[in-house]
């Protein structure tokens, strides 16, 4: 969801568990939009992206900010580097299990921020990562 001028927003649900995240728009007093994206959720060794700003032509759905997010789900004994995107900083979130950044053992709930971070994540069990990359100077 785009908020605007306005921003109105009510929902429901029975036994889910979610992420929300607020991202601030870089300009004030756009239109409201609402993005729908249907994507299938399959393991894989590798980031998906999901969304991104709109000089971003490939990402699925659009950020008035310059935001990228990106969502894994993997196996364990699985590595993936983090992707690099210059001026980005990186914020790593632990939706379930746990995984290995070098020293670290993160746990569901658990997030890392760093710059730079140039590291492998190793899962030590099944795991599903969201990574947001933030132009924190923007």
């Amino acid at each position: 969801m785009n908020a605007g001028k306005s921003f109105y927003h009510e929902e429901t649900s029975e036994a889910c568990e979610a992420l929300q995240i607020l991202i601030r728009p870089e300009e004030q007093d756009l239109d409201s939009n609402v993005q729908l994206f249907a994507r299938t959720v399959d393991v894989s060794k590798y980031w998906k992206l999901l969304a991104g700003p709109k000089e971003m032509e490939d990402a699925p759905l659009t950020i008035r900010n310059r935001v990228i997010i990106y969502d894994a789900r993997m196996q364990a004994g699985d590595s993936v580097q983090i992707p690099q995107v210059e001026d980005f900083t990186p914020w790593l979130f632990v939706m379930d299990c746990e995984q290995q950044v070098e020293n670290t053992l993160l746990t569901k709930g658990m997030r890392l921020q760093e710059k730079p971070f140039e590291k492998h994540v190793q899962l030590v069990k099944d795991a599903t990562l969201v990574l947001f990359l933030s132009d924190v100077h923007s």
